[in-house]
This record gives C-alpha cells, structure tokens and sequence, in this order.
C-alpha cells in the first residue's frame, strides 16, 4: 500500500532525480516477482516503472516477463522498441532471437544472435569479471542488464546450476561470482564452498530475495563476500558488488540487528573483557555497525582510506575479531554499543 502512495506523490511534477528513485523501486520489486513466478504482477510494476522513466533496459525486462506469461506479441513490441532506443541492447536482440526461433522464422533468429554476439553487455575494458549463477532466467538476465552500464564490472558468463557454476569457473575465471541461495542438487552454500576450495582468491556474493538472517548465516559462513537482495537498483547493485571487491563485505542494513542478535551470543569475549577504544576507534566502530563501507567513513571522518583501514586493523585487534561482523558482535557483548547503534 505505501508504493502506490509514492508514485502519486513522486509523478506529481516531481524532480526527474526522484522520478528515477521511484523508478528503482518498482524494477526491484518487479524483479523480486519475476522470481516468484508473479509474471503478471511483473508485468505491472515494470510497466509502471517505465511511466516514470521510459529506458531500454525496462523495456528488456518486461519483455522477458512477457514471454514468460506467453504473450508473445507485447514481448516482440517491447524487445523492438528496447532495440530502438538502444540498439547494443544484446538481451534484447536475445529475446527477439528466441521468440524467431519458437515461430519457426531461422533466418532471423541467425540475424538476432549475431546481434547478440556483436553486442556485448558490458565494456571489454572493464577490470572484474562477472560470472551470474541463478537457477531462473529471469534474476539472470536482470543481473545482466544490471551490469551493462558499469565501467568496472564485465558479464563474461552464467549458470543455472552449481555443477554449470564450476565448469564456467573452469572455463571463465571470474573474479567475482554474484550467486543465488536457494538452488535444486547444489545450493548457494554448497557451491559457494565448492568454488572457494578451488579458486580461493575468487570473491562470492550472494543475490537473493530471501531476508532470512539463516541464510544470510550460511552464505557468509560458506565463504560469501556479501549479501545481495534482489530488489536492489543496478546502482546499488554495482556499489555492492565493488564493495565486495574491496573486502568491505555488503549487507543490507536492515538485516543486521537480527543477524547479531543470533551471532552476538556464541562470540567469544576478548581475552581479559577489558577493551578501551579511543574516541575516533568508537566513530569507527559505530559506523561499521550501522554498515558504512570504507569509502563512506573516510568521506564522513575527513578521513584518508589507508588510515581508515589501520584503525579498524587496531579495533579488530583489541575485539579479537577477524571481520566487522565479529567486531560489532564483541562489542555488542561489552556493551561499547548498543542495538540503537545499528
């Protein structure tokens, strides 16, 4: 009930900027009952997405919602005119390709992956390779489209499958793995764990649509950098993956308290339970329970990254913790702060 009050308030001759934030919260959502198998409700909320900021890459989306539900015709309108509006759109030109394919029509389904071929998603200039592991075709191809406007990311390949996931590696060598929980044979977890024992320098993040702190517990446990939902605009999206990249180990804010209320009980305490953290060790401990990245406390303390980064080497130190998850855990448990600091 609130997102229809927002779009009222947000169409209302409101700034283009918040237009677009609007926007990002109908694709999130969309996406997240893309996943579902809510194709119509789908379907709705891309659509009302594009009212407030038309783009191909909406149009992509719910072209493939669409196809989905069958509805051939409005998919072929939607991937034409996400062409038009962006003719490098390859997920585009993949769509028109299948729906060519299914009526029979070869010539142009050759003509649309050539296209494909032609159109990469994502610049071959950029630094870290992506490898997209999902078990649905419609989180991977919004994962995709996601990527394709980020100068630091590239979408080298995906997989359906943990199995499919650790021949890709094999064949890919991605740096980093965006990676579904809930998966048949092989979960999240399980290939999470089968990756890292071959390639351990390999950085997995979890992309998911489940709030469940259990396994946000597992994902973690398993080896994973982050933790990803998938209602998250490209924007957010690409912020947390380079996060990730930078060991700065992305969560949603919102799903913290509840995960150290469950983890803060079994931390051990630091040797001798007597910790004394200056005044600046506190700024940063606070900011580091409320989830801000290193970037963030550097710009918001005047601070220089490296100098941000020895100060939580010291507060790691004397908490006797090996991550800022185990940190706010032990100083939840001194009482140095307290769950109004998350």
């Amino acid at each position: 009930p609130v997102i229809p009050r927002l779009f009222m308030y947000f169409t209302a001759a409101r700034p283009a900027a918040k237009r677009a934030e609007l926007a990002h919260v109908y694709l999130g959502r969309g996406l997240t009952r893309a996943q579902r198998g809510n194709y119509p409700g789908a379907i709705e909320d891309y659509s009302r997405a594009l009212d407030l900021r038309p783009d191909s890459f909406t149009r992509t989306y719910r072209g493939w919602a669409y196809l989905a539900s069958n509805a051939v015709q409005l998919a072929r309108h939607d991937f034409d005119e996400a062409i038009r509006l962006k003719a490098d759109n390859g997920d585009a030109w993949s769509g028109r390709g299948l729906i060519h394919a299914r009526q029979g029509q070869v010539q142009q389904a050759r003509q649309a992956a050539i296209k494909r071929k032609l159109y990469p998603i994502a610049s071959e200039l950029a630094n870290k390779r992506c490898l997209i592991v999902d078990d649905s075709i419609v989180p991977r191809t919004a994962a995709r489209t996601m990527l394709g406007s980020s100068t630091e990311l590239r979408f080298v390949g995906e997989a359906s499958s943990g199995t499919d996931a650790l021949g890709a590696m094999d064949k890919l060598k991605p740096d980093l793995v965006l990676m579904d929980v809930h998966m048949p044979v092989m979960d999240g977890p399980t290939t999470a764990r089968a990756v890292l024992a071959k390639y351990p320098t390999t950085t997995i993040v979890a992309w998911t649509v489940s709030e469940s702190s259990d396994d946000l517990l597992r994902m973690i446990q398993a080896g994973c950098a982050g933790y990803i939902l998938k209602d998250a605009g490209p924007n957010e999206l690409q912020r947390a993956l380079l996060a990730a990249m930078r060991r700065d180990s992305p969560v949603p804010r919102r799903m913290i308290p509840d995960v150290l209320r469950r983890v803060a009980p079994s931390t051990p305490l630091p040797t001798g339970a007597m910790v004394s953290l200056t005044s600046r060790e506190m700024q940063i401990l606070r900011g580091i329970a409320k989830g801000h990245t290193t970037k963030r406390l550097a710009k918001d303390l005047g601070l220089a990254a490296p100098s941000i980064e020895t100060h939580l080497h010291n507060i790691f130190k004397k908490l006797s913790a090996g991550n800022r998850g185990e940190a706010v855990s032990s100083a939840l448990k001194l009482g140095l702060i307290t769950f109004a600091d998350l």
